[in-house]
């Protein structure tokens, strides 16, 4: 009877711990970019020109492979280049699995930097096939293929 006792504690003990170790996991905040209602391209280009801060979001976090996450910050760089963004306060984020939300000034949490988005409007690439206009930004699908300096604003 005393063995199952001690037996009863170690099993409710080994429960608590992993709890404490998976509560972390279990609570923590799945924050999403709030995209807004969708638009058409030339709705999205005149919410562009009106925006003062512009936020290009780099999402490597679910990129199947290493050329697509090459491509994903390629195509990051491209648009923080282009001639159409100029005028604009531009931040860039890239969210990375191990390392969060790494900006120039330094890491934070991703929930943190998608908070920020609210700020302006959000040129998010991720993972993906397709590009969709919204009202607080765009999302740009990128896979393994990429053509050089094809992710550019060109504001009239």
């Amino acid at each position: 009877m005393h063995m199952e006792k001690i037996k009863m504690l170690v099993s409710v003990m080994l429960v608590l711990v992993a709890v404490w170790f998976a509560y972390p996991y279990l609570t923590a905040e799945q924050a999403e970019f709030v995209k807004g209602s969708e638009v058409d391209a030339p709705t999205f280009n005149a919410i562009l020109t009106n925006a003062s801060n512009v936020y290009i979001v780099m999402d490597i976090r679910n990129a199947k492979d290493d050329a697509t996450q090459q491509n994903i910050l390629q195509c990051g760089v491209d648009f923080a280049g282009s001639y159409g963004l100029v005028s604009k306060n531009l931040t860039l984020y890239s969210f990375d699995t191990n390392q969060g939300c790494v900006n120039i000034e330094r890491n934070y949490p991703v929930s943190h930097c998608l908070k920020q988005l609210e700020n302006g409007i959000a040129l998010y690439i991720e993972d993906g096939n397709e590009t969709r206009f919204y009202s607080n930004g765009m999302r740009i699908g990128m896979g393994t293929s990429y053509a050089l300096g094809s992710c550019s604003v060109n504001i009239k």
